[in-house]
């Protein structure tokens, strides 16, 4: 028997107030956020949307996406990175 597994990587994300990356995305990754602290903001370039604590957003391989922290407080997010074996 013959199973392909997918390889993954875990973080935890640290963003202080106006922190953030730059659009990208991820050929072959698959990206899963759940904020854990604070709340973030996550923009597509088509739609703009804002996580809360306990709240979670998955990018599938090739989904254009950034974030940034708009708030006042520092925003810790698990960041879940999932790609082909």
């Amino acid at each position: 028997m013959t199973r392909d597994i997918a390889q993954f990587a875990t973080q935890f994300s640290f963003c202080p107030p106006g922190g953030g990356g730059h659009m990208h995305h991820h050929d072959d990754d698959d990206q899963l956020f759940v904020v854990v602290k604070g709340e973030l903001t996550f923009d597509t370039g088509e739609e703009r949307f804002t996580l809360q604590e306990g709240e979670a957003v998955l990018f599938h391989a090739g989904d254009p996406h950034f974030t940034v922290n708009e708030s006042q407080d520092d925003s810790i997010s698990l960041v879940v990175t999932v790609g082909a074996k």
